[in-house]
Order: C-alpha cells, then sequence, then structure tokens
C-alpha cells in the first residue's frame, strides 16, 4: 500500500476525482489502487459529484423502443443528447424494457469497435469491464455489454481480471481445553473460492 503521495498526485485527484469518478482518476494516478484514491478523496473532504438523475419520457422510451433494435449505440446516444446519457445508460434502460439488437445491428456495432482496437474492443466498453466484472461477473457484463460469453471471458483474463471472491472457511484442527473438558478450539483455514458469476446454468 503506497501512503506518500507527491504534490502533483494530490493535484490530479482533486482536479478529476469529483468530476471523473474512481475508476477514472485511479486510471491517472497508476501507483495507486482504487480504494487508495477512495481513502485519500475522503480525507481531503472531496466528494464525487452526483450523476444527474435520467428521466425517460413516455416519448422517450418509445423511441427508443423503435431505434434501438436497429442502430448501433454510438449514434442513438447523439439522438438523445438533449437528456445527456452514455452508452452504458442506454444499454441499461434498453435492458429494462427487453429490447434486443438485430442481428444486422449487431454487425455494425462489430465493425465500429474493430476500427477502436485491435482487439475489436472500445476504451468505453474496457471501462464498463473493468467496472462491472469483478462484481457482477461475465453474466453481468453481458447485460451492460453487446458482447458473447467468450468474448467478454477473454478479455477480462487478458485485462487480468478477477471475479468475486466468495469468503469459505474449513476447519483444520480441534484442540481439546485442558482447563474444561466440556469446550475444544477449533482451528480454521480461510478457503476462498473464485466466482465469475459465469457457471453455465
Amino acid at each position: 500500500m503506497t501512503d506518500i503521495w507527491t504534490s502533483e498526485e494530490i493535484k490530479i485527484l482533486k482536479e478529476n476525482y469529483q468530476v471523473k469518478g474512481i475508476e477514472k482518476t485511479t486510471a491517472l494516478l497508476k501507483r495507486f489502487q482504487a480504494s487508495e484514491v477512495r481513502d485519500k478523496a475522503e480525507r481531503l473532504g472531496l466528494k464525487r459529484k452526483r450523476k444527474k438523475r435520467i428521466i425517460w419520457s413516455d416519448k422517450d422510451k418509445k423511441k427508443l423502443s423503435e431505434l434501438y433494435p436497429h442502430s448501433i449505440n454510438a449514434d442513438l446516444v447523439e439522438e438523445f443528447a438533449h437528456m445527456e446519457i452514455n452508452e452504458n445508460d442506454l444499454r441499461r434502460k434498453a435492458h429494462q424494457l427487453g429490447l434486443k439488437k438485430t442481428v444486422e445491428a449487431q454487425e455494425l456495432a462489430k465493425q465500429q469497435r474493430m476500427k477502436t482496437r485491435k482487439d475489436g474492443w472500445t476504451d468505453e466498453e474496457i471501462e464498463i469491464l473493468k467496472k462491472y466484472y469483478p462484481t457482477h461477473g461475465v453474466k453481468g457484463c453481458m447485460i451492460y455489454l453487446d458482447r458473447s460469453y467468450n468474448a467478454i471471458s477473454s478479455q477480462a483474463e487478458k485485462q487480468g481480471l478477477w471475479g468475486t471472491v466468495e469468503k469459505s472457511w474449513m476447519a483444520t484442527d480441534i484442540t481439546p481445553n485442558e482447563n474444561d473438558l466440556f469446550s475444544v478450539t477449533l482451528t480454521y483455514e480461510r478457503t476462498d473460492i473464485i466466482n465469475d458469476n459465469s457457471s453455465a446454468s
């Protein structure tokens, strides 16, 4: 754990934390983990600015239902520019409404992604993966990403991401208490189970 912050690092923290949030600020402060960045921000009295609540009117929801299946998300963000949403907001609402992309729209989105990165993933998708994979696993990420199970699992491995950790304990020793014949001392060993929430159903 790194305790010493330089004046330049504190400046970066102050300029970015309240606007960009924990993930993007941590990416700028490569020496620190997210928990260290958050702790330092709290000690400095920095608070993340709350994102304005997104209100979907019936008209907007109808429009999204009509456009979402046949359009790529980047274009839809522009279409709903008045709402100041990003692609993640868009995917979440589409999921709530049970909307799916057509094969043609999926292919267009794939072609667009291929133009952005050599591995076909956009920077925003990598951000989403890093944010949700550790706690939601593969299936949870599929809600936010137009990606297959295998694609998400493979990219998570490339990024060095791990699934959620379930804390579990196993008794390894039982020692009788010499001063009390009716009690014993149990010794437990922690045996964490890595769970990527991706076991096939």
